[in-house]
Order: C-alpha cells, then sequence, then structure tokens
C-alpha cells in the first residue's frame, strides 16, 4: 500500500458564507466518484482480472513472455475504453466547482494591496483587466502598512490546518505520478468565508479541481482581515502536494 503525504504551503495575496451550501459538495463528489469506480471495475473485470492469478503461478520464460504481451494488450484496451470517463469525471469536478462559485457571491467590494511590490501590482493591474472586478475598489498600500492585514497570517495557517484535516486522499491512492501539486487561489471576504476558489499551476486536473472543492467543503467561518478597523477582501494562494512512497 502507498503512504500518502499531503503537504499545503501558504502563499499570500494582499487582497482583502455565512449562508447555507446550496450543493451538498460532498454527496456530489461521492456521486461522481461512485459512478467512475463503478464503470472501471466493470472494464478492469472485462479486461484485466484474468491476471491476477497468474502472477502468483510459476511460469516458464516462454509463458511469462506470452503473458506480458497479452497482458500490454488487455490493459491498452482498458486503458482507451477507461479513458472518457476518466475525462468525464474531470469535467464533472469542474462543473460542480463553477456552480458552486457562482452560488457563493463575494461579500465586499474592498481590495487592499502592496503597491511598492512589483510582483503584487502586477497582479492586480491583471486582476482589474478582469470583468470579474468592474465594481471592485483597488486601494495601494506601502509595505509599512501592510502590518494592519494582521488576520491574515492567523487565518491562513487555520485554513491550511482544516484543509489537510478534511482532505480524502483515497480516491487518488491509485495515481502512477509519485507527487501531485496544484496551487489553489481563493479570497476570503468579509464575512470570514472562503469564496471564488480556483486551482492553477497543476500537474494533474482531477488532483487540482478535487483540492478546491475540498477548500469550499470545510465551510467554516473565519475572522475577516481588517484595514483601518474595517473587514476587507483577502486573496490567498495555497500550494498543495500529495506525495506517494
Amino acid at each position: 500500500m502507498k503512504k500518502i503525504t499531503l503537504f499545503v504551503l501558504v502563499l499570500f495575496c494582499n487582497f482583502s458564507f455565512a449562508q447555507k451550501e446550496k450543493i451538498s459538495i460532498k454527496q456530489e463528489i461521492n456521486k461522481i466518484y461512485s459512478e467512475f469506480n463503478k464503470k472501471n471495475t466493470e472494464l478492469s473485470k472485462k479486461h484485466l482480472e484474468k491476471y491476477k492469478g497468474l502472477k502468483s503461478k510459476k511460469l516458464n520464460d516462454t509463458e511469462n513472455t506470452a503473458m506480458d504481451m497479452s497482458y500490454k494488450i488487455d490493459y491498452r484496451k482498458y486503458s482507451e475504453e477507461i479513458d472518457p470517463f476518466i475525462k468525464s469525471k474531470i469535467e464533472k469536478l469542474k462543473i460542480l466547482l463553477d456552480k458552486i462559485n457562482e452560488q457563493n457571491p463575494l461579500v465586499g467590494r474592498t481590495i487592499i494591496y502592496v503597491k511598492d511590490d512589483p510582483v503584487e501590482t502586477l497582479s492586480i493591474e491583471s486582476a482589474k483587466k478582469s470583468s470579474f472586478y468592474t465594481n471592485f475598489e483597488f486601494i495601494g498600500i506601502t509595505k509599512n502598512e501592510e502590518i494592519e492585514f494582521v488576520k491574515r497570517v492567523e487565518n491562513i495557517q487555520k485554513i491550511r490546518n482544516d484543509l489537510v484535516g478534511n482532505f480524502d486522499t483515497s480516491h487518488f491512492s491509485d495515481s502512477d505520478e509519485m507527487t501531485l501539486s496544484v496551487k489553489i487561489s481563493f479570497i476570503l471576504d468579509e464575512d470570514g468565508f472562503v469564496k471564488r476558489v480556483r486551482p492553477t499551476d497543476t500537474n494533474n486536473e482531477e488532483f487540482a479541481y478535487f483540492s478546491a472543492l475540498s477548500l469550499y467543503e470545510m465551510n467554516k467561518k473565519y475572522e475577516p482581515s481588517t484595514y483601518k478597523g474595517k473587514p476587507i477582501l483577502s486573496r490567498y494562494g495555497l500550494p498543495v502536494k500529495m506525495k506517494f512512497k
């Protein structure tokens, strides 16, 4: 059995639902994986089950060569038939995330950023071009003023720990990749709920959408960041890695 380790790192971006979930995220995720696992089991039995007992038998070189060739042919057939269902599973996870983002609008329209940080300023300029941020107010502050984001560090540590505790690694125990990774961007709004969750920079689409959904699934309220005593929107980047040993 593979040993699985989940790592969650933290990146800050200086941007600053109490409402009930309209969708049961866990139920929807379980439904998606249940449908896929049913089809996967069906195709595995069809193409690969006959090889399970053969590996424990003593075969001569000729028989081993023949079995290897036969297995490769059948595994290729299995891969070709399961591939559309893998793509469908990933697409369903994406659609579910889009739907949840849509159902949970941001509370607040004020975004604070460190204007003397060139990386952050570039990120803000890019955000301003997005139609999503049309009605948002962007306020630039200096690094010396950044001390007013007193809740940022506390919140991201709590969110990171909650995600690690909530993440269901069982769906990835059979992964062929040694390390799965994704950077999740999200906003903690003025009400203190995680919103607008987006996966980026990933080496595995399924892991990316599943990680983003897991963040939403926690449905926990945190104390929002403040600026001059008022709640603000805070945007974060959260790199997530899962290692298999």
